[in-house]
Order: C-alpha cells, then sequence, then structure tokens
C-alpha cells in the first residue's frame, strides 16, 4: 500500500515531510504551507517522473505472484505508467492522467495532465466522450478532500483484497487520511500481519504492536534489500505504448484510422500528438484525435510516423503497415537509456 513517500526518489514531492527532512524533494506540501514557506528544491513534473525502484520492484513482486494488488493512495500516474496492470490496481484517490465520461463512465488515459478546472469541486475538461451515441462531458478522476472515493477502486482495494490479505506492506505513508488508512486495520483485525516503511512515525501503529513491524527508512532502500532477500531481479522501466492501426476501404477511398489504447486493456489513451503516413511520394497528416487519414482506394503499403508528447524525449517511431481489411495491434516499447524503440505485433 503506497503513499506519496515512494515517488520522493522520482522528484516528486511527498505532503508532511518535516522543514529538516533528508529527502532531496524538501518538505511536504502541507508543511511548507504550514511554515509560509518555498520550496528550496528542484522537483519534477509526475507526467516527465521516471518510476522508482520501488515501482519497479512492485511490478516484479505482481509479475511471480508474491503481491496480489496493490492498494495506491498516489495520484502521480506511475504505477501504470511502470507497468502494473489496471485489474490489480486500486487508485483511490484518482489518477492525474485518468479521466472518466460522465453519462457512460467510459475511461481514458491520456499523456497529459487531465485536470483543468480551477475550482476544486469543478471536474470537467474541454473533452467529449469518443462514443457517437453519447459525447458526455469528461471529468479528471482527482479526489479531493471532502468528495467521495471512485466505488470500483474502493471495491477493489476493501472487498477483494484488504478482506482477504494476509500481509499489507504500508510504504511512504503515515496512514493519516481515510478511509485508505483502515486498509492495513482490517488486515490486521482479520488475523494478516502489517509492515509500515516509512520515515516518520505512524501515529495509527505503535512499535509496541506485535502484528505490525516498522521500518524506518526510505522506500527504496527496504526495497532493495527485500529484493536482494527474495533473490528477485528488479527489471529496468521500459516506456510502453500499444497502438491500433485499421482501414476503411471503399471504391472511392481508404481510410486509415490510428488508435492508442492502454497496453494492458482496451481504455482508449491519447500518447500520439500527431501522424504522418507516406504513401509513395505522397504524405497525409493528422494533428487531432482520432487520427484518420484518407488515402487513394488503391493504397497497399505505407509508412506511418508516429510523433509523441515527448516527456521522456522519445523520438518519433516509423511503423510498416500492409493496407487490409483487417485491424493490427502493435506493442511499442521505448528504451530511456538507449532512446530506442522496438515494435512488435500483438
Amino acid at each position: 500500500m503506497p503513499g506519496a513517500g515512494i515517488s520522493t526518489s522520482c522528484g516528486i514531492p511527498d505532503f508532511r515531510s518535516g522543514m529538516n527532512t533528508v529527502l532531496p524533494t524538501g518538505p511536504g506540501i502541507w508543511e511548507l504551507r504550514a511554515n509560509q514557506a518555498f520550496r528550496p528544491s528542484r522537483t519534477v513534473k509526475p507526467i516527465k517522473a521516471l518510476p522508482s525502484l520501488t515501482h519497479m520492484s512492485l511490478v516484479k513482486l505482481h509479475e511471480v505472484g508474491l503481491v496480489k494488488a496493490t492498494v495506491s493512495q498516489n495520484v502521480d500516474g506511475l504505477h501504470r505508467r511502470s507497468g502494473l496492470r489496471p485489474s490489480e490496481l486500486a487508485e483511490l484517490h484518482g489518477n492525474t492522467n485518468l479521466e472518466t465520461c460522465s453519462s457512460c463512465s467510459k475511461q481514458y488515459l491520456r499523456d497529459f495532465e487531465t485536470r483543468e478546472a480551477r475550482h476544486v469541486f469543478d471536474h470537467r475538461t474541454s473533452r467529449l466522450c469518443d462514443d457517437p451515441e453519447c459525447r458526455g462531458v469528461l471529468n479528471d478522476s482527482i479526489v479531493n478532500f471532502g468528495e467521495n472515493l471512485p466505488q470500483n477502486e474502493v471495491s477493489k482495494a476493501f472487498e477483494d483484497h484488504a478482506e482477504k490479505a494476509d500481509l499489507c506492506i504500508v510504504m511512504g505513508s503515515s496512514l493519516r487520511v481515510r478511509p485508505a488508512c483502515e486498509v492495513p486495520v482490517i488486515v490486521q483485525r482479520n488475523g494478516g500481519k502489517v509492515i509500515v516503511c516509512n520515515l516518520q512515525k505512524v501515529p495509527q501503529f505503535q512499535e509496541s504492536n506485535k502484528h505490525c513491524l516498522l521500518v524506518f527508512c526510505k522506500c527504496d532502500d527496504f526495497m532493495s534489500r527485500l529484493m536482494k532477500k527474495l533473490n528477485l531481479e528488479v527489471s529496468p522501466f521500459f516506456l510502453k505504448r500499444r497502438v491500433k492501426i485499421s482501414a476503411t476501404k471503399t471504391e472511392e477511398s481508404c481510410e486509415i484510422t490510428i488508435t492508442g489504447i492502454d497496453p494492458y486493456e482496451d481504455t482508449p489513451f491519447s500518447f500520439v500528438k500527431h501522424v504522418i503516413v507516406h504513401h509513395g511520394d505522397a504524405t497525409f497528416e493528422s494533428t487531432s484525435e482520432p487520427h484518420k487519414v484518407t488515402l487513394p482506394p488503391n493504397a497497399k503499403d505505407i509508412h506511418i510516423t508516429l510523433y509523441f508528447h515527448g516527456h521522456y524525449a522519445e523520438p518519433p517511431h516509423t511503423l510498416e503497415y500492409s493496407v487490409t481489411s483487417n485491424t493490427q495491434v502493435l506493442n511499442l516499447k521505448y528504451s530511456i537509456n538507449n532512446g530506442v524503440w522496438e515494435s512488435s505485433t500483438q
């Protein structure tokens, strides 16, 4: 059960670290406000942050089956970016990159921050649902103080996992926000064990509690030792994308549609900023979603160049596509270290 503390090594400040904190991100947001102080250290925008060793360790622990679910209090989007499947993740306080249709509840994942409203309880964005029969207003998914948590995420966190867990590991959280802080309490009440890794003390769990192990250290240090003890190697982070390409032919034209989708489910994912399609000596361009270009009816072999938002300075990537009536889905993987894209057909 991660809190803001697992993202401080990514350059994202937490909320409650004191003025004398050892963290490079400096004091927490609430601490700065209480002391009418400014942040003296350098931080990173969540959309540009790289997942930490703790994030990638959680992915590995899920892969080998040692962790069944991650119940997150964070909104920075790093869990899904790191490779956690949505079915194994409960984001109780929302995701800054996720928005939901107010009419049909369809979700849209974005490669940008979705929140646009200035009023704290106004969640409307400027975008509409893609479904032509709906076209409902999209809302950001951020949960502010005083607002109800999304019921599906609450059900996953409490009913599907907290009630059944034999161990809950809390990392980087002082457990002061309800109802999220009740997750480890439920685990302990049902006979499970609780481990809390946090730099600060956690009032909810005292050192005299025999069913809770308190570890006062940085999350990455804790997770590094745990993975070594388990003899598990933490995989490096790769930026993973999935793109769907389809062609609709008529006697007059051939329409190509390029759509981004989540790597693990069919949720629409806006990560392609614009597209250039090369057909012979001609080029066709799309600069807005849905990305569609109209080619001559005899189009066969084309090249599609995808341009991204570039949060990790990722370069454009060109795909070869043979125009057929079948939909083709490709998996893309970008190495941050060598700056190279790889693609494979699903």
